[in-house]
């Protein structure tokens, strides 16, 4: 199943590459979360719904680089099993290591796309994680909503019936003392 976070590839790639200024790429890797978090609610919500209705199999989820995409829906995944915020953080971060070659190969490709305009250091800081703002966003759902759970069910629609699901099946049990 490919649920989409993001509506329009072509409005994605504008957005990545506009001239707007001194564009302050920092800011604009925060609309993008913004953008996912609260203008694709609903595109969480089918993921979530969908991961509970196949909750017995295994799911994949990924984007163009396992980064932004994946990375919010997999944080948002881990903190409603109760993962502890900082763990989720530290993963997040991961991603760049793991990211490696592929970093200065993309780069030279968005270097090109972009006609030399965006430099390389620029490219650079909208490609790797942002833990801080992942954090950011992360407290401010918490904060309008009470918990990541109340954030999926109020703005994503997602049922507790699919968050049981999801915890039933993703989270084991302690066995029972014998």
């Amino acid at each position: 199943m490919r649920i989409l976070l993001v509506e329009d590839e072509e409005k994605l790639a504008r957005f990545l590459v506009r001239s707007d200024g001194e564009l302050q790429f920092h800011a604009l890797v925060e609309r993008y979360y913004r953008h996912l978090l609260f203008d694709r609610a609903r595109a969480i919500g089918a993921l979530f719904t969908s991961i509970a209705e196949h909750a017995e199999r295994p799911v994949w989820i990924h984007c163009t680089a396992g980064r932004d995409r994946t990375g919010v829906a997999i944080a948002l995944l881990q903190r409603t099993l109760g993962v502890p915020e900082p763990r989720v953080l530290e993963g997040f971060r991961e991603t760049d290591a793991r990211y490696g070659q592929r970093l200065e190969r993309v780069t030279r490709v968005l270097r090109a796309l972009t006609l030399r305009r965006v430099s390389e250091a620029r490219i650079h800081v909208v490609l790797r994680t942002q833990p801080e703002l992942l954090a950011s966003l992360l407290a401010e759902l918490e904060s309008r909503h009470g918990t990541i759970e109340g954030y999926l069910r109020q703005s994503c629609g997602v049922s507790e019936a699919s968050i049981g699901r999801i915890r039933d099946a993703l989270l084991s049990r302690e066995p029972e003392p014998r």
